[in-house]
Parts: C-alpha cells; structure tokens; sequence
C-alpha cells in the first residue's frame, strides 16, 4: 500500500470515529429532550432505556449498569414506578430481592416521543439493501460492545 492509500485510510477511520462520537453527542442529547418531553430526569430516562434493552432486572443489578448506590436506586424506582415506567415484582428465587419490570415500552406518551424518530430512521433504512443493512447492524452492535466495555 503506497503512503497516500495509507494516510487516505487512516484518515477515514479517524472521520469514522469522529463520526461515531458525534452520534453518541447526538444521542445523549435527544434523550435529554425525550426526558423532558415525559417529565422525568436525565438518569432516570437512562434506566428506563436499559431497563428496555434488558427487561426485567434486580435493583442491585439497575444500581451496577447505571452507576448508582443502591440507596439513590431505590428512589429512581420509587418515581419510575409512580409514573407508570415500571412496576415491581417479587423476585422468585430470593424473597429479599425484589424485579423492576420495564413498563415504558406501553406507554402512549414514549410511543408518541419515539414515533417521528421512528418513522425517519425506518425511511433512512429503506435507502440499504439488506446485505448493507446487516452490514450496518454488525458495526452497531460492534460498537455498543465497546463502549460496554469502557462504561465497565
């Protein structure tokens, strides 16, 4: 590879990572407006969003993902449950511990924040072919397992 292929090459992984910087600017600025758009704080909009990806979880296991004392999970749980984005459940293997259970997902107020994202990101999916969307998903999925393992 000639010096100009290297450096041109190089200089696109350095855009690439730019670029996935500025998405996840992006991102965490949308969610800000989304938790002002349900009335609720910033981390708590956070736990909801995990709750989503991983359904119903122990509050010990809420408090390590979202970097929060037990204590401060507790009153997280307290206001997404009164607001109707969770519910709790007895855990069935250890009655000292208790299930959060996402409820957002049914909420008619997230369906109704989500649904012109939604529709534009489904208008901007039909612009690949599958073989490109697969594509995209494998680098998605790729960097959500960085950016796992560096919140660790």
């Amino acid at each position: 590879m000639t010096n100009n292929k290297k450096d041109n090459s190089k200089n696109s992984q350095q855009d690439l990572a730019l670029l996935v910087r500025s998405l996840g600017t992006r991102v965490t600025l949308y969610q800000q407006q989304i938790a002002e758009i349900l009335d609720v704080y910033t981390h708590d909009f956070t736990s909801i969003n995990v709750l989503s990806e991983t359904g119903a979880i122990t509050a010990g296991e809420l408090s390590k993902r979202v970097g929060l004392a037990t204590g401060s999970v507790t009153a997280l749980i307290d206001r997404l449950e009164k607001a109707g984005f969770v519910r709790r459940e007895k855990h069935p293997e250890d009655r000292r511990s208790i299930i959060v259970v996402p409820e957002s997902e049914e909420k008619k107020e997230v369906k109704e924040a989500y649904s012109q994202l939604n529709s534009k990101m489904l208008e901007l999916s039909n612009k690949y072919t599958d073989k490109e969307q697969e594509l995209i998903k494998s680098f998605l999925n790729d960097t959500v397992e960085i950016l796992d393992s560096e919140i660790q």
